[in-house]
């Protein structure tokens, strides 16, 4: 068994704040069951990249903001450098958008990241974006600008049952033409009791002609139980 996280909070819930220490997820985007997505892999900050650290946050009426600061990933073995991470969101009944953005100190080169991400409901289906945007120093060549993109739709067939349709965009060097790569999947989300999902689901890969790890297909079937 692995602990990801692992923490103390003390909240205010009658002014909507809260603060929190310890070893936790870092508040950046959509927390998706995916951690294989672009956009989870771009940033480096998925439900398996938590980190040690302090988080500050308010949470109140439509308005959410979370500021953390922590260790952060490219730190794990020198031991030096911090990581601020934060995010704005603003959320409806029906709809909602947010502002995250990262900023990584660190010995092997310093990292920024900017994102927007926001999801919409229209009665049964409900749609998913986010876009980032990555300048990161730890290259051999100096920096390299990196690109995420990820579109996906929901769609609540009945109660229990969920189709999910997914496109996703990698640019992994804005300097470098025609290296960009993208993903599609679709997958049956069957939820029979709170807690326990099968998942079944195929996922084509696109990229450059002469690397087949790009181009490959994957099928898939998975079984979640939640704790």
């Amino acid at each position: 068994a692995e602990n990801f996280e692992a923490y103390v909070k003390y909240a205010d819930p009658t002014h909507g704040w809260y603060v929190k220490g310890g070893k936790f997820y870092l508040p950046f985007g959509w927390r998706l069951q995916d951690q294989t997505a672009f956009v989870r892999q771009v940033t480096g900050i998925s439900m398996t990249s938590p980190d040690q650290g302090v988080e500050l946050g308010y949470d109140r009426g439509n308005w959410s903001v979370q500021l953390a600061f922590t260790n952060g990933a490219a730190n794990a073995q020198s031991g030096s450098g911090n990581q601020v991470t934060g995010q704005l969101i603003y959320t409806l009944a029906r709809w909602r958008a947010g502002l995250a953005a990262s900023h990584t100190k660190a010995d092997a080169g310093n990292r920024n990241v900017l994102g927007v991400f926001a999801g919409l409901r229209t009665g049964p289906v409900a749609w998913l974006g986010e876009a980032d945007l990555v300048s990161d120093d730890g290259y051999p060549e100096g920096r390299r600008r990196l690109v995420s993109l990820l579109g996906e739709a929901d769609w609540r067939l009945a109660k229990g049952h969920n189709l999910k349709l997914t496109a996703e965009y990698y640019d992994p060097d804005r300097n470098i033409s025609e290296d960009q790569q993208a993903r599609y999947s679709a997958l049956y989300e069957f939820t029979p009791i709170p807690f326990l999902q099968l998942r079944a689901g195929y996922r084509r890969y696109r990229g450059i002609p002469q690397n087949d790890t790009q181009n490959r297909h994957l099928t898939f079937i998975e079984l979640h139980g939640f704790f």
